[in-house]
């Protein structure tokens, strides 16, 4: 089998036909057919949907879409917690997995922690996306006497970016991610840990601390 790489159009789930550049396909002998998985479509669809936003870094495209998605219809361009972001990110991967698409949308590598699965690039990713001005990350104070978790907020170039992506993408994947910030999002980490160890029971052994960061 020979790979090259070639353009296509592509008839998205919307009904929307789209043209997808430098796609890999396989090519056998002297034929002139071409072979194309259309996971890999979608993954560069998306990578083409990312830079078109202005997000260079690929994985970036995932959390910025749960920092912008809304609930009911209401603008929450944050999330609580870094504990929190962690398990939204991989239950968006999950979700999406679920209907065979959990290659197709850019997402980070997950490891499995005594916090649970988290994000092998999260604390990087972050850091650059704050350093970008991108979001805006407000940490505890370690001289307060309280702990006040993490607030991790777009900041207004951030949700225009984040907005560009998520509003292009198609309707799984916005389904995916706005259920998980849904659902998610108001749990305290003692819950948070309670349903990962109920819905993916894999990581009970692993998964034993909890996090209020």
């Amino acid at each position: 089998m020979e790979w090259v790489r070639t353009d296509v159009d592509v008839l998205l789930d919307s009904g929307i036909s789209v043209h997808v550049h430098n796609v890999e396909a396989g090519k056998e002998g002297g034929s002139e057919t071409l072979y194309i998985d259309p996971v890999s479509v979608l993954e560069q669809y998306y990578s083409q949907l990312a830079k078109a936003a202005g997000i260079t870094e690929l994985r970036d495209a995932a959390m910025l879409s749960l920092l912008v998605a809304p609930i009911g219809g209401v603008e929450v361009p944050w999330v609580l917690r870094k504990y929190s972001l962690n398990k939204m990110l991989f239950y968006q991967w999950k979700r999406a997995g679920e209907q065979g698409l959990g290659a197709a949308f850019p997402h980070d590598e997950f490891i499995a922690e005594r916090k649970g699965p988290i994000p092998a690039h999260i604390e990087e990713d972050l850091a650059r996306l704050e350093k970008a001005g991108l979001v805006k990350i407000t940490r505890h104070d370690p001289k307060a006497k309280q702990h006040v978790p993490w607030l991790i907020e777009l900041t207004k170039p951030g949700e225009v970016r984040a907005r560009k992506f998520f509003d292009s993408t198609e309707g799984w994947f916005r389904r995916a991610t706005i259920g998980t910030k849904r659902d998610l999002l108001l749990l305290d980490p003692a819950k948070l840990r309670n349903r990962v160890h109920s819905e993916h029971p894999k990581f009970r052994r692993k998964y034993v601390e909890i996090d209020d960061s």
